[in-house]
Formats: C-alpha cells, sequence, structure tokens
C-alpha cells in the first residue's frame, strides 16, 4: 500500500509508470543505450504518471472522489507541483555557481535568496549544501517537466482526454520506450 499523502501516491504512480517503461525496453539494446543516457525521458514518463493526481476524472474513477474531492486534490497537487518546479528552477543558477566557483561564502546567501524568491518563505540555512550538491541533476529534472508536459499534450491529442483508459496510449508510450534512451530529452 501506498504511504498516505501526495508523496506517497504520487510516489507510487510514478514508480508503476516507470517500471512499465523500463520493462518495455528492450534488453537487445546495448546496455548503453538501455541505461545509460538521458534520464529526463524516464523523469518525465514518471512525471506523466504522477500527474494524473491532476485528472479530475481519473481521480473520480479510480480513487472514487466525489467532484469536488477530485477537484481540491487536483488543485492543491498542482500547487505542489510548481512549487517543487519553482524550487528546481531557482537553485539551478546556484547549483551552476557551486560547479564553477565550488563551496564559497556567498553561495548559502545566494541559495537562501533562491528558494525565499520560490517559495516565499525563508529556508533552513545549513540545507543549501545537500540542496546545491553537483550531482543533483537540476538540468535533467528541468528538462523532464517540458518534455513531460509535452508528453501530455501529445497524447491528449492522439487518444483523448482520458488517454489512461486507452490501450492504445500504452502502446505509444511502450514504443517510446523501444528506442531506450538512444536521444536526449529535446529530441
Amino acid at each position: 500500500t501506498a504511504a498516505p499523502g501526495f508523496d506517497g501516491y504520487a510516489g507510487w504512480l510514478g514508480a508503476w509508470g516507470e517500471a512499465q517503461l523500463l520493462s518495455a525496453t528492450p534488453r537487445t539494446l546495448p546496455f548503453i543505450d538501455r541505461v545509460i543516457g538521458d534520464g529526463a525521458l524516464t523523469l518525465a514518463v514518471r512525471r506523466l504518471f504522477e500527474s494524473l493526481l491532476l485528472d479530475e476524472a481519473w481521480l473520480k474513477r479510480h480513487v472514487r472522489a466525489t467532484t469536488a474531492q477530485a477537484r481540491e486534490v487536483a488543485r492543491v497537487f498542482a500547487w505542489r507541483q510548481v512549487m517543487a518546479m519553482r524550487a528546481e528552477a531557482a537553485l539551478l543558477p546556484v547549483q551552476r555557481e557551486g560547479l564553477e566557483r565550488g563551496a564559497v561564502r556567498g553561495l548559502a546567501d545566494a541559495y537562501l535568496t533562491a528558494i525565499e524568491r520560490a517559495h516565499v518563505v525563508q529556508p533552513e540555512r545549513g540545507r543549501f549544501l545537500v540542496d546545491t550538491a553537483p550531482l543533483t541533476p537540476a538540468m535533467q529534472s528541468l528538462d523532464a517537466w517540458a518534455l513531460e508536459a509535452h508528453l501530455l499534450q501529445l497524447i491528449r491529442e492522439r487518444f483523448n482526454e482520458d488517454w489512461w483508459r486507452n490501450p492504445a496510449a500504452g502502446r505509444f508510450l511502450s514504443d517510446l520506450a523501444m528506442r531506450g534512451s538512444t536521444e536526449d530529452a529535446a529530441t
């Protein structure tokens, strides 16, 4: 069972979508094309399935929420996603500065300013070393946000608003997985 709250349900839906994508990737592809490459596609598919929590029809059908409950869940989850994306975008210049200059005194102040602008609250000062770590794939994550929005628009155009009920949408995502990570997110 999923943990309660958005983190639990979104994590479960995202992991399920990611597992579907990875299971459709053929083992005949070379290792580098199956595993190593632009991870934005995998993250975008993960977010595509997490975004089912934004779909009122899906919430009413699968979670059995009332219309008012589905609207409220979608609204709050949308706010949660916007705040996460704002924080990632705000941290990108700070992470870049950290990579270029190293952990300098001004980096903590730049972090505090960026997060305060993004979230409109003052963050913990000590988190800047975790949130601005050079290994945090912020650019890949921002690519995934853009790719997820494009994938959702494309899937809705081809398969209609309730694409999650259409088996052809599943085949479309499987065909996407057949290529592995041979292309970058923009392609």
